[in-house]
């Protein structure tokens, strides 16, 4: 095949392929950590893997165990 046929062929597979890349970008991911020290310091070493520019939608912590043993799990929700 010649190089402008190759060309065209692969500029149309990429106009058929970018208008998904929204879809697959946007969907929800979630992080979570257990933590020993305090719900605000977990929800913060959680909230530093979150990856720059993205949008958090969703943030809880529930504090698991009895006693004086206890942890803190914490959940992000970013898109």
């Amino acid at each position: 095949m010649s190089d402008i046929v190759l060309k065209t062929l692969f500029i149309n597979l990429l106009m058929g392929i970018l208008p998904l890349a929204p879809m697959v970008l946007a969907e929800p991911r979630t992080l979570t950590r257990l933590g020993h020290t305090s719900e605000e310091v977990t929800l913060n070493n959680l909230l530093s893997k979150v990856p720059r520019g993205a949008t958090i939608k969703e943030s809880s912590c529930v504090r698991v165990g009895t006693g004086r043993s206890y942890r803190y799990r914490c959940r992000i929700t970013f898109e």
